[in-house]
């Protein structure tokens, strides 16, 4: 149980990395209002991107609905 407890309180907080116990915060995992709206205005203005594309590529799609289209005809 003592090993739980001293890892809870060495919670990095994801945008500035103070540690501390953030579990109970209802802006969990940040610590503190701040932080989290900091994080998001880094999405909003595309700071933070999701690296790879989720669908695969847009020309494999194109090729896709292409093809689809040839059967078609």
């Amino acid at each position: 149980m003592e090993v739980v407890v001293s890892r809870l309180s060495k919670l990095k907080c994801p945008q500035c990395g103070r540690q501390g116990a953030w579990l109970e915060l209802p802006t969990f995992p940040f610590c503190s209002d701040r932080c989290r709206k900091l994080d998001l205005y880094k999405w909003f203005s595309e700071e933070h991107v999701i690296s790879s594309q989720l669908y695969g590529e847009k020309d494999d799609i194109t090729q896709s609905i292409d093809e689809l289209n040839s059967d078609k005809q």
